[in-house]
């Protein structure tokens, strides 16, 4: 077919940048999705406390209120993003450094 070789055409770091770019792509998603769900399980976490059980809340919710869990998942989306990014710079230039017209696929 068409794309049969396609990759000897390309420059060498072209599948490294795209396994960067897919792989902090993901952490991004999990991490984003994570926080995400802490936000939805704990809407009271900025309010006052309106009953007697959320002076003493459960396992689950200590667990998603930890700072460190916090920090953790912060940290993941800030490091992914700049993976992404690290990961679409080289790539763009590997688009302008091969030979031939760009096409729709680019």
């Amino acid at each position: 077919g068409y794309h049969e070789g396609y990759t000897e055409h390309l420059p060498f770091w072209v599948a490294w940048t795209e396994t960067l770019a897919i792989g902090s792509m993901g952490v991004w998603w999990a991490a984003g999705f994570t926080q995400i769900v802490i936000r939805i399980l704990d809407d009271d976490a900025d309010g006052l406390p309106s009953e007697t059980r959320d002076l003493k809340p459960n396992m689950l919710i200590q667990f998603i209120r930890s700072q460190w869990l916090n920090d953790i998942l912060n940290t993941a989306h800030a490091v992914s993003c700049v993976g992404l990014f690290a990961g679409v710079i080289p790539l763009c230039l590997a688009m302008v450094l091969m030979k031939g017209g760009l096409t729709a696929c680019e």
